[in-house]
């Protein structure tokens, strides 16, 4: 993800700061909202969580390399805040260690507090969306090409997800099935919008650059969302669409089962009469037969 966005900066000449926010929220791990696009699409959850879980656990070292190899062409007044990056990750470790044991003991009740953590993510990301809007929204710099950049960094992700998903199961032992495939798709795109957003509002950077910069996170978290919402019903119709055609099929074979059965019934009943009528001609034969010799 990082990557690809800083192939959109490059594409798109995206202002210091624009670039800086953009790539931190490229470098984010998976948040919570990634958990519950995959039980909407009936994705993998187990391999959802695991997937979450690892980079969230693995963000504490990669997120500050990827920001240093990729920070390098910035001026020195936007240093890259390590010391609240650090620290607002480290505080996703105890969430994360709750929701591990919480579905290790009571893996029946795990998707009912996987629902309510995910409105309480939803709460969030809306107060810290209100919270920008209150202390920065005068500061607020949008452009046409931060709007699509942020719009499309969510979509490449899911489709490089999916289809590097789809290319790995060409070898056997590392085969995925799709909902397997999906829950990639959905980790890859859907990234951590609160802890991006913390992370800018915490960095210490002045008014005018922290406007300019935490309305990435708030573009990115709507654009994820949208593209969740259109992946999960573009799936669901596709899924109601198939399941018709199954039915549809099966009625047809049962239709033509039991035409099969009544034209064998039919052709049963055909050969009885028939044998009932060369039996009574039979008898017939045999009693006039006799009647000649008598």
């Amino acid at each position: 993800m990082p990557l690809i966005a800083y192939i959109l900066i490059l594409i798109f000449s995206l202002s210091d700061a624009q670039s800086l926010a953009l790539l931190i929220q490229a470098a984010c791990p998976g948040g919570s909202a990634s958990n519950v696009a995959t039980y909407w699409m009936h994705g993998d959850m187990d391999l959802s969580i695991t997937m979450t879980t690892c980079s969230s656990i693995l963000a504490l070292g990669m997120m500050p390399l990827l920001l240093f190899l990729y920070g390098q062409t910035y001026n020195e007044s936007l240093v890259v805040p390590y010391d609240t990056l650090g620290i607002t990750l480290a505080t996703l470790i105890i969430p994360i260690a709750i929701g591990i044991f919480i579905r290790y003991m009571w893996p029946s009740k795990a998707t009912i507090v996987l629902k309510v953590c995910s409105i309480g993510g939803i709460i969030v990301i809306a107060g810290v969306a209100v919270v920008s809007i209150v202390l920065y929204g005068s500061q607020f710099v949008v452009t046409a090409f931060q709007i699509v950049t942020a719009c499309i960094l969510p979509f490449v992700g899911m489709v490089l997800g999916y289809g590097l998903s789809s290319l790995v199961s060409l070898y056997r032992p590392l085969y995925l099935h799709h909902n397997q495939r999906r829950t990639v798709c959905v980790e890859t795109g859907i990234q951590n919008t609160q802890l991006s957003g913390s992370i800018i509002l915490l960095s210490g950077f002045a008014p005018q650059i922290i406007g300019e910069m935490v309305i990435v996170p708030l573009l990115y978290a709507i654009a994820q969302v949208f593209w969740a919402i259109a992946l999960t019903l573009s799936y669901r119709l596709y899924q109601r669409r198939k399941n018709g055609n199954l039915s549809n099929e099966t009625l047809s074979a049962e239709t033509e089962n039991k035409k099969q059965v009544s034209d064998v019934d039919e052709t049963a009943s055909d050969t009885k009469e028939t044998n009932e009528c060369n039996g009574v001609v039979n008898m017939t034969f045999v009693t006039v037969c006799l009647s000649e010799k008598l």
